[in-house]
């Protein structure tokens, strides 16, 4: 006690103590002179060896549905064509690019037992969603695909022998393509809470977007808070879209219906005045007054056109959507579209038509557009709400009521 050295004795007691010292001290001397600058071990390869039921039917899996090549067997059909040192009686190698995979029988033969993994296989396809739409109809799924928190999109899959493979790839991996897959795929890849895939929604559809709620309420920032919360509502209820290739009429559709309730909340007026552009005039330098001027003219007389015209002018001019594609996303004919715009055009004096679209540039979004960004904050913020905060948040903007909030959110 009180600091003082254990001594070792004599006896049995004291052989075992100064021989459990003697194997420290002879660790520690052995660490000491290990040099430091060994080099570590290095891996050539490596094989994922597997016990099944049948090697000839996993053969028939892994090659025949998920496209590995057989490059070795050995056994009862025949003689080894690739030796890798098995040492077994009967197995079989396959690969598929740095992928490979060997197969050995069971142990206690297949009667009486099955294979058993704790974890599962991961295997990194160059695209994962062509992968999923190759495989998903021809294996057994155990979930579907879908974006993950941290960062993956997988699908998983389980074999003909029980064990668990999953196809993922890092979604920073896929972000640079996204902006060219055809409208469908953005939709599907969004439908599974891939946030890249619905930012790419929202920046291709939030021009058209302004512009139309623009047309309806005739002021800029009503416009985009409306639009902020269509979006909203539009990636929680996505999976009510049956048409992928109608996301635009039916983001249109969620647009006009947070039109009509700040209409009916916020009591608008038809043609309220546009405090932004009379700033503008009252504190412009005399040099660019006679232009402001012109603008806010331009912009009185769009706001006098009757609604329906107002919405097309808006979308041909601003956004510039081609009369075929507002015809789509208006659900109407294309030859109502051009009469709309024909007869707004009419009501325009001439010297305004080639000045419409550069006094409304600021309903056109750009690339860092706040309506977006506000979007991603509102999402991560619900991530990490508490029950109360997310009531707030819910009660705060209307586009969270949709069904199905609360399970993506928590994804």
């Amino acid at each position: 006690m009180g600091g003082t050295p254990r001594r070792c004795g004599s006896g049995a007691g004291a052989e075992y103590e100064r021989a459990r010292h003697a194997r420290i001290h002879y660790s520690r001397l052995q660490w000491l002179s290990t040099p430091l600058w060994r080099e570590r071990m290095t891996l050539a390869r490596m094989d994922l060896v597997l016990e099944v039921r049948e090697i000839d039917a996993s053969i028939e899996y892994y090659t025949r549905t998920l496209g590995f090549e057989l490059t070795g067997r050995a056994g009862t059909e025949g003689e080894q064509r690739l030796d890798r040192g098995l040492g077994a009686d009967d197995w079989a190698h396959v690969e598929a690019g740095a992928t490979s995979l060997v197969f050995v029988p069971l142990e206690g033969g297949a009667e009486n037992s099955v294979p058993v993994m704790t974890g599962s296989i991961y295997l990194y396809p160059e695209d994962v969603d062509k992968a999923w739409d190759e495989l998903n109809e021809q294996v057994e799924v155990t979930w579907p695909i879908r974006t993950w928190p941290h960062g993956m999109r997988d699908f998983g899959v389980r074999d003909c022998n029980g064990y668990w493979l999953v196809f993922g790839q890092a979604v920073d991996d896929l972000s640079p393509r996204i902006g060219t897959m055809s409208l469908p795929r953005i939709v599907g890849r969004a439908k599974t809470g891939d946030e890249v895939a619905f930012g790419t929604l929202m920046l291709r559809f939030q021009s058209m977007a302004v512009s139309f709620a623009y047309g309806r309420l005739v002021d800029r920032d009503v416009a985009e808070d409306a639009v902020q919360e269509a979006f909203l509502e539009a990636y929680f209820c996505l999976d009510r879209l049956r048409i992928p290739e109608a996301f635009g009429s039916w983001l249109r559709r969620i647009v006009l219906k947070h039109c009509d309730r700040i209409v009916r909340r916020a009591q608008l007026p038809t043609m309220p005045g546009d405090q932004t552009v009379a700033d503008d005039i009252a504190n412009a330098p005399h040099g660019v007054l006679e232009r402001t001027r012109r603008v806010r003219a331009v912009r009185d007389a769009i706001n006098a056109l009757p609604e329906h015209e107002r919405i097309v002018a808006v979308m041909f001019y601003v956004s510039e959507t081609p009369q075929k594609e507002i015809a789509e996303l208006l659900e109407l004919p294309v030859s109502t579209v051009k009469n709309r715009l024909y007869s707004a055009r009419r009501r325009l004096r001439a010297e305004m038509l080639p000045v419409v679209a550069e006094s409304l540039c600021d309903l056109t979004p750009s690339i860092e557009d706040c309506v977006t960004e506000r979007i991603h904050r509102i999402l991560n913020r619900l991530r990490r709400a508490s029950p109360v905060q997310r009531a707030e948040l819910e009660t705060r903007h209307p586009g969270l009521s949709g069904q199905g909030s609360e399970n993506r959110s928590n994804d």
